[in-house]
């Protein structure tokens, strides 16, 4: 996926939105569920951004 470098984010915070299917988002997502509720935690998932020479296939 695509990163925008922005300073309006704090360091260490990577924003994505879920609610559309295209954006692909639940491809990083994990299995856990919200222990209290058992819903899928789809909103906190550790990613790592690295810089890339070009678009992957």
């Amino acid at each position: 996926m695509r990163a925008k470098i922005s300073e309006r984010m704090q360091p260490g915070v990577v924003y994505m939105t879920f609610h559309f299917p295209e954006s692909g988002a639940n491809v990083i997502t994990t299995d856990s569920s919200d222990w209290a509720a058992n819903c899928p935690e789809y909103k906190m998932t550790a990613v790592q951004v690295l810089p890339v020479e070009q678009p992957s296939q």
